[in-house]
């Protein structure tokens, strides 16, 4: 991996789950780690469901292997956050 190639800026979110004063269960995501990352255009889709056009992207974040990241967190690029699908080692 040549470090050069890193030159994007994500954030990773972690979720927090918290009761709220009904009982309920309500997911929120908070700051875990800002870190430098290359990011690659895979695909874009457009799909009709239920009378509704959606859009949806695929990027690839590369980053160190030295982080601790698991597939539950978010990831935050350009004010647009991202599921992570899988993380290849």
């Amino acid at each position: 991996m040549r470090a050069g190639l890193l030159n994007k800026i994500i954030k990773f979110k972690q979720p927090i789950i918290q009761k709220n004063e009904f009982g309920e269960e309500t997911e929120t995501f908070e700051d875990f780690i800002t870190t430098r990352a290359r990011v690659v255009f895979k695909s874009q889709n457009r799909e009709f469901a239920n009378n509704e056009e959606f859009y949806s992207n695929t990027l690839n974040f590369i980053i160190r292997h030295y982080h601790n990241i698991n597939e539950k967190m978010v990831i935050e690029y350009n004010n647009n956050n991202y599921r992570i699908l899988s993380i290849d080692d």
